[in-house]
């Protein structure tokens, strides 16, 4: 710690919040204050700041405290702290809640107790458990996610099937934001059946994807239509972006990038419209499921 202008000396007095957790570097906010070896409190946070390092990456939360004192936490570490905040709701508050013993649900709360570290994947189930509305397209983009980092963070194909067939029981209804995860949906299946040589299941996830492509379409009018079509045809390489992005060691996003350059994979795989080469897609869609498994790997504490 930085010396501040009492000498770096911790408060031994304290009349403030009663509370005390684990936190997150990220989750450190105003108010908090750090819990020492002998259990007294720090004085109270007064700002907190991401730094990053030489390469641009988030490297530590930098936390000024009343005293002029200032704390530095690695990014990926968890403190002691005294808080008067609510400490978010977590796999604890899951598992109190009540579903049927099948559906969706059901499945997202047993696929999450299993991985059970991927806060991501507790942020989703708190949200989908009490009940997915397929009407809404940020619960549809949610169970995409969700379906996204069982298969490709986790390996856990067995657990995101359901999920995932829930996604793509549905087609374009008149709603893009509704649409978009399950066209990724499709996206998926697709290349799952192809890596099972399900030929028949293959197409057929490809046939409802380009058809509802094709009803996108056909309420678009002038620029807007030729540019989705463009994208489709002709889409834009990530390459040099992705290649500059992990040079530089800035691994959001690489892994930002990474994700787009896996959609648009498996969307090509399962259409075809660009015309690019199968066995070529299935390397790019291995390697980016490969970096994307170590880039997101939950880490644990």
């Amino acid at each position: 710690m930085t010396q501040g202008a009492d000498g770096g000396r911790f408060s031994g007095r304290f009349s403030g919040p009663r509370s005390r957790r684990q936190a997150k570097a990220r989750e450190i906010a105003a108010g908090d204050r750090f819990m020492r070896r002998d259990g007294l409190p720090s004085s109270a946070v007064v700002s907190t700041r991401v730094l990053r390092d030489s390469f641009g990456s988030d490297m530590c939360v930098e936390a000024v405290l009343e005293d002029r004192t200032q704390v530095r936490i690695a990014i990926g570490s968890t403190v002691r702290v005294y808080t008067d905040r609510t400490p978010p709701p977590g796999l604890k508050d899951l598992l109190t809640m009540t579903v049927p013993e099948t559906g969706p649900e059901a499945a997202l709360l047993s696929a999450t107790e299993a991985h059970r570290e991927d806060a991501e994947l507790v942020r989703i189930a708190l949200n989908l458990v009490p009940g997915i509305n397929v009407r809404a397209g940020a619960h549809l983009a949610d169970l995409a996610t969700a379906v996204d980092r069982l298969i490709v963070v986790h390996a856990d194909l067995e657990a995101a099937r359901p999920l995932l067939t829930h996604l793509t029981d549905r087609g374009f209804d008149g709603n893009e934001n509704r649409w978009w995860p399950v066209r990724h949906g499709l996206a998926l299946a697709a290349w799952l059946a192809v890596a099972d040589d399900d030929s028949a299941a293959a197409a057929a996830f490809g046939t409802a994807l380009r058809s509802g492509e094709d009803e996108v379409l056909a309420e678009m009018r002038g620029p807007a239509a030729r540019i989705r079509r463009h994208e489709m045809t002709r889409p834009a390489s990530f390459d040099r972006e992705i290649q500059r992005a992990s040079e530089l060691g800035r691994h959001d996003d690489e892994a930002r990038l990474r994700w787009a350059r896996l959609d648009q994979s498996l969307t090509q795989l399962a259409t075809g419209w660009a015309g690019w080469n199968q066995s070529e897609l299935l390397a790019t869609i291995a390697l980016d499921v490969e970096v994307l498994r170590d880039l997101e790997a939950p880490v644990s504490g």
